[in-house]
């Protein structure tokens, strides 16, 4: 979206705002993990100096604060809206926004996507299909209530040693369970580890 010209806020209370640069520098390269290693080579260095040079030009602003609330997030969404008109809010993670009543949450116009975490028990060796269900959400009992979509995201190579010559080793399934407005199901899609991208 920001590569389109278009103004994205990412308010991020788990991960600094250095990291989340150096992870879009990442993936935008691509940059290998080696440029921001201990000992990176002149090449590893030029490529993301040059992928940096691009990425700061883009209307892409990060917000690191810990404990942020609500009417914080509100007051800087506006800030920057008047600035550069956002045509997406990202908030990690989704208890942030999911608690307060509505007419807080209205506040915040245009496409809102909230990040969240799955339940450990998603990942219990008992389970056969490791594939997320909305249920696994962390602390999210009023999710279907507030959410237009909810997508998950699932890679098959996570829970098996897919291999190099395996179809299903770079592959990610995004599972729409909810869509308020259209069609539920699973689109897949390629998945870099090496860029996480």
């Amino acid at each position: 979206v920001a590569k389109q010209g278009k103004g994205v806020l990412y308010f991020s209370p788990e991960m600094s705002r250095h990291a989340l640069a150096r992870r879009t520098i990442q993936a935008e390269g691509p940059v290998g993990r080696e440029a921001f290693g201990e000992d990176p080579s002149e090449e590893h260095i030029r490529r993301a100096q040059d992928v940096y040079q691009q990425v700061k030009g883009m209307p892409f602003y990060i917000m690191d604060h810990r404990g942020i609330t609500v009417e914080r997030i509100i007051a800087v969404t506006r800030s920057i809206h008047l600035q550069k008109p956002l045509s997406l809010i990202i908030i990690d993670h989704f208890g942030e926004i999911a608690k307060p009543e509505a007419s807080k949450r209205r506040q915040l116009e245009g496409p809102i996507l909230l990040l969240h975490q799955l339940n450990k028990i998603a990942d219990d060796k008992r389970i056969r299909d490791k594939r997320p269900t909305p249920g696994d959400l962390r602390d999210t009992g009023r999710a279907r209530e507030i959410a237009d979509q909810i997508w998950l995201l699932y890679r098959h190579a996570k829970y098996a040693d897919t291999g190099p010559n395996n179809p299903l080793a770079g592959v990610a399934e995004l599972i729409i369970a909810k869509n308020r407005n259209g069609e539920e199901g699973t689109a897949y899609l390629w998945y870099d580890e090496q860029f996480t991208r």
